[in-house]
């Protein structure tokens, strides 16, 4: 069965992000490139944040950002439980409002410093608990591109991605656990493992069990945090398929083959077999370096399998 067709013709969503800090950058950068939305600006219960400009975008005061101007207003706060209250109290229609997931707006990139070390320990650990359970995996998306490219975790980046092979599909949530299990005892970072189910139409991809996982690894001071995405693979068709909340993605199969080996961060990691052809899947030209990507294989969530 086919995917969902492509929408382009729908009307673009204009979007308040509810929040100036961290979150509320996090949050932009992550969605800034999603065509059929448009980011018309921020907004913050804070007024000394009104009426400047932020990523480009006005720093709305809160009752100009309300005033209906915005098709979804997106909450990226910590506080998103207060705000919200606030919005209902408004009398803004709940349909018009959505907490950024956690995943989202905790995604602050991996800098130079103490969030990239976590990163790169949390990387080896998942290596090492991999090999010695014979979990086949791959590593994926901006995790991949910068240990071929640069021999190292972009520092743009805000997350490590990781494909599961088909092998695992219905073990992804024993692998999730068994692997958090292993880090707090290793090096007693601690985990928290979100699960995010496929909300599309695609009928191959179980929406009943998590497509995907996210784990919140925090170290051991509490002080740095870095997501991790395991990505559940569905073999269909002579392609590789996974998803992101309602869209789905995938690669030939004959990418991936028997997976191959990379060493990276003094360790072996899996990749897959044709791996420069699957970043080319991924990103076309991945030679330079494109701080902000916009997937070519699946764009809006729309491909035909």
């Amino acid at each position: 069965m086919n995917s969902p067709t492509c929408t382009n013709q729908q009307k673009r969503k204009n979007i308040i992000i509810f929040g100036c800090g961290d979150s509320g950058l996090a949050t932009f950068n992550r969605i800034k490139t999603i065509r059929r939305i448009n980011i018309i600006g921020f907004t913050d219960n804070n007024p000394n944040k009104w009426d400047n400009i932020l990523m480009e975008k006005p720093v709305l005061p809160v009752h100009v950002a309300l005033d209906g101007r915005a098709d979804l207003i997106l909450i990226a706060s910590e506080w998103h439980e207060e705000i919200y209250n606030q919005l209902i109290r408004l009398q803004i229609d709940p349909k018009l409002i959505k907490v950024v997931p956690t995943r989202i707006r905790r995604a602050n990139s991996f800098g130079k410093g103490p969030r990239l070390q976590l990163a790169e320990s949390v990387l080896i650990e998942l290596s090492i608990f991999f090999k010695n359970r014979s979990i086949k995996y791959y590593l994926h998306g901006g995790t991949l591109l910068g240990a071929v490219r640069e021999k190292r975790l972009l520092p743009w980046d805000y997350d490590l991605d990781v494909l599961i092979d088909p092998l695992h599909k219905d073990n992804l949530e024993d692998i999730a656990s068994d692997f958090a299990r292993h880090l707090e005892e290793k090096t007693g970072h601690s985990v928290n493992i979100e699960p995010h189910f496929y909300t599309g139409n695609w009928d191959e991809m179980p929406q009943k069990t998590p497509s995907s996982l996210f784990l919140l690894c925090i170290d051991s001071a509490n002080k740095c945090q870095i997501p991790l995405d395991l990505y559940k693979t569905v073999d269909h068709n002579e392609k590789y398929v996974w998803s992101l909340e309602d869209q789905i993605f995938h690669a030939p199969k004959t990418q991936f083959k028997t997976g191959a080996k990379i060493n990276f961060l003094n360790q072996d990691f899996m990749v897959p077999a044709e791996f420069k052809e699957f970043l080319t899947t991924l990103y076309g030209d991945w030679s330079k370096p494109i701080k902000n990507w916009d997937p070519k294989f699946a764009k809006n969530g729309a491909t035909s399998l």
